[in-house]
């Protein structure tokens, strides 16, 4: 595109310095609005639900790849550094016409804006991969799920292997069991746990 010009003609000097005035100050709010507080108000929500998508569409992935028994392969999110700066310069050219009577002034305006944001990832592989996967759920951890107001058929069906001689599907994560895996009794006993926690007879803690 051919580069375009804007000139301005003022009557005075004095209605120059109010349009430049005007233009500086609306310059100034745009930058209040676009920087500082208002900047962590619009970038930080939007991280935080970006790394949340982005976690949700791995583990949906990894789903699919162990359905398909695929290896599963993680990455996680190290560091998320957002840099944020803002530019502005200011010119005038002006042409003064003597004796006419009609001064003309073209402003020369910039202003530039920049986010650089820079995201680390680190794969979870190995020891600390294995760990992440095979290390039980602590009991704690368990009963502060069910305090907190959730199902404890929910809870207990992903979180609970064995409960005395009732089994939940133990032999079902690892290959494809010939055999169906004894779990009915299991689910049974949860449906009336779950009964019990809606009519408040049920109280479960350390």
């Amino acid at each position: 595109m051919p580069e375009r010009h804007i000139i301005f003609v003022f009557n005075s000097m004095i209605t120059a310095r109010r349009f430049f005035t005007l233009l500086l100050l609306l310059s100034l709010t745009g930058c209040a609005s676009t920087f500082g507080p208002g900047a962590l108000n619009k970038t930080h929500p939007a991280y935080n639900q970006a790394i949340i998508n982005s976690v949700e569409q791995e583990m949906l992935l990894n789903l699919v790849r162990l359905r398909y028994r695929d290896s599963a392969s993680f990455l996680r999110i190290g560091s998320v550094t957002a840099s944020l700066s803002i530019g502005s310069s200011a010119g005038v050219d002006a042409n003064f016409v003597s004796g006419s009577g009609n001064n003309s002034f073209s402003p020369d305006i910039g202003i530039s804006y920049s986010d650089e944001p820079t995201i680390s990832y680190v794969p979870l592989q190995g020891e600390e991969f294995l760990k992440s996967v095979l290390t039980p759920i602590s009991l704690e951890a368990v009963l502060v799920m069910i305090q907190s107001g959730w199902s404890v058929e929910r809870v207990f069906g992903i979180t609970v292997e064995r409960l005395n001689d009732l089994y939940n599907s133990p032999t079902a994560s690892g290959p494809t069991p010939t055999d169906e895996p004894e779990y009915k009794d299991f689910k049974h006993m949860l449906s009336l746990f779950r009964e019990f926690q809606l009519k408040g007879d049920l109280e479960i803690g350390p």
